[in-house]
């Protein structure tokens, strides 16, 4: 599909990076496309073919579009590996991955354990020398023996065991996932404002389904969080049609009134819980209220997104998750697989033709969570472990989903997936704890305002300090600079508390309905 818009529209924008407001880099269909077949050359020259994974380790940048393309054109799969990272993430992802090949830039190969890799740097002097003598044609899938069994990218998310577990998915599932929305939805993107790192699967949605629709794809530089002022002036000079954000950041977007220019046709929230408020405020805004809202929910597992919700026909209540995708296919089950009535909750299991292949490397737990379909044992299910209920509708039919909460400790916290058991396991390795449970809490009234509680049983062996009045600030900062060598930032609490004994039920387990 990305090569079809290149024979029709060789000379439309492909992609932007927007640095600043007022300096950008663009690039052409026809440009990307050929820098894209001469990475993907030089890949197979070097023994990339259909399932070879490779890593990309990139800012921000036009250089990370063609990277993707580059492996995937080369019958490669990509592993997105985000320099933000601590070094310790990056080098599990590269040693879980078993990756031998990294895209890079030349900035970053000083900072990065990189140095036992074969490294590729995207730079713009490497097409000018070494890239340049590469072919620029378009390659024969054929010859490469590419099918849509093979696997197109692995994200790495949270994993209970206190390292982060590869999720595999393959091109029949991507692109499912992303004719599915040219099904659905009418209004192609003529212009995507990408929000997300393209390390989280967030970032699936608006590089494939614009670029396979012939539209500029803009790429945010909002690595230190979202600049509302900045982001309306690219919404207006980008003519931006499209985007997908969290929906806090869409609430304050609303609460500061931004601009919504000339082109905007609909906003996508995903990744955290949609509270009544925020549809609320987007039906009563003057501005926004013209613009479509989607809520959508999805695991990585399923392929981006399962489910939607057209905003403009919540009435009152809990936003719900909607119906299923045109690639899913939702089930509410109880515990002995049996299909919950109306009204009733029960798991979340996801069917259709767009499921990950399962983790990698992790036979044991893809087998746990990917199922037989009790309905049809020649297919699978995937368990989310999301508890929802199917609410009927004015008829006494099948209605929407709405979202009840995590059946275990996994949830998303600031839109990101976190694993209470990851973060735990990774404070629990610090000398001076003993014990440590970490759960989610809301701090104050506002919605979305989740945040991480760590309550830690200090070793017998912590230094007296501890004892002191201001312990808590003392094993705060303490763990906080730990944690942050080997956590990504969402995932270090934000409040650390020191207690002397863990409550415990009668039968010896931790209480955590008592922290």
């Amino acid at each position: 599909l990305f090569e079809e818009q290149v024979a029709i529209n060789p000379d439309n924008i492909a992609a932007v990076f927007n640095e600043s407001p007022f300096s950008n880099e663009r690039m052409t269909y026809d440009e990307l496309n050929r820098k894209a077949n001469q990475v993907a050359n030089y890949l197979i020259d070097k023994g990339v073919k259909p399932d070879s994974l490779v890593g990309l380790c990139v800012e921000r940048s036009l250089e990370m579009v063609i990277g993707i393309w580059g492996i995937l054109k080369a019958g490669g799969a990509y592993v997105p590996i985000d320099p933000d990272y601590p070094e310790s993430h990056i080098e599990h992802i590269i040693s879980d991955s078993d990756i031998e090949i990294v895209l890079t830039s030349s900035e970053l190969l000083s900072e990065l354990p990189l140095s036992e890799l074969e490294i590729l740097p995207l730079d713009e002097e490497m097409w000018d020398g070494f890239l340049g003598c590469y072919a620029e044609d378009n390659i024969d899938r054929q010859q490469l023996g590419l099918t849509l069994n093979h696997l197109a990218y692995v994200i790495y998310t949270s994993g209970s065991t206190g390292l982060p577990k590869g999720v595999a998915i393959e091109h029949g599932s991507l692109a499912r996932s992303t004719q599915a929305r040219f099904d659905l939805y009418p209004q192609v993107p003529s212009s995507f404002a990408l929000f997300f790192s393209f390390a989280f699967d967030g970032s699936i949605t608006g590089i494939f389904w614009t670029l396979t629709s012939g539209g500029k794809l803009c790429i945010l530089d909002i690595k230190n969080g979202v600049d509302l002022p900045y982001f309306e002036q690219i919404i207006v000079r980008e003519e931006i049609s499209h985007f997908v954000t969290l929906p806090s950041v869409y609430q304050n977007m609303l609460s500061a009134d931004l601009n919504t220019g000339p082109a905007l046709k609909m906003v996508i929230v995903a990744g955290e819980a949609c509270e009544q408020s925020l549809v609320e405020q987007h039906q009563s805004h003057p501005k926004w209220s013209e613009i479509k809202l989607i809520n959508e929910y999805g695991p990585t597992e399923g392929c981006v997104w399962s489910s939607y919700f057209d905003c403009s026909e919540h009435v009152s209540g809990a936003v719900p998750i909607g119906k299923a995708a045109p690639h899913s296919e939702l089930f509410v089950l109880d515990d002995a697989q049996q299909l919950c009535p109306l009204g009733v909750g029960g798991e979340l299991y996801i069917g259709g033709d767009a499921l990950a292949r399962g983790y990698l490397n992790s036979q044991e737990l893809t087998k746990q969570r990917f199922v037989p379909n009790p309905f049809d044992r020649t297919k699978r299910i995937y368990k989310t472990g999301d508890l929802v209920r199917c609410t009927p509708n004015e008829a006494g039919e099948p209605g929407y989903l709405e979202f009840l909460g995590r059946q275990d400790h996994q949830l998303k916290v600031r839109g990101f997936r976190v694993e209470l058991g990851e973060i735990e396991a990774a404070i629990a390795t610090h000398r001076q704890v003993s014990e440590v449970v970490v759960l989610a809490k809301s701090i104050g009234s506002a919605e979305n305002s989740k945040q991480l509680v760590a309550y830690v049983v200090p070793s017998r062996t912590t230094d007296a300090k501890l004892n002191e009045e201001n312990s808590d600030a003392l094993l705060s900062a303490e763990l906080r600079a730990y944690l942050s060598n080997t956590l990504l930032s969402y995932k270090i609490p934000s409040v650390f508390i020191g207690i002397d004994d863990m409550p415990r039920t009668p039968n010896g387990k931790i209480d955590r309905d008592r922290l």
